[in-house]
């Protein structure tokens, strides 16, 4: 099920699904951003963190682009990681 925040991580938790994900877009969309890029990679680990302290399901993140380049993904990666 598709989360954006962690209220919408705690009733997807408790309405018996298995698994979330996490889109840049739905991310974005929540923030009141379009999804032109405009939210950034630190505005993404902060919400994804959040979704993470409000379930215990496993979250699948989808980030897009990478954030312009190979060094802004693998930096990207390592917040997330530091996140969970």
């Amino acid at each position: 099920m598709e989360a954006h925040d962690g209220l919408s991580a705690g009733i997807a938790e408790r309405a018996g699904f298995k698994g979330l994900w996490a889109s840049r877009l739905s991310i974005a969309s929540s923030l009141g951003f379009r999804d032109a890029n405009e939210a950034s990679w630190s505005q993404l680990v902060e919400s994804v963190e959040r979704i993470v302290n409000s379930t215990e399901l496993p979250v699948l993140v989808g980030p897009d682009g990478g954030f312009g380049n190979f060094n802004n993904a693998r930096l990207l990666a390592r917040k997330l990681r530091q996140a969970v």
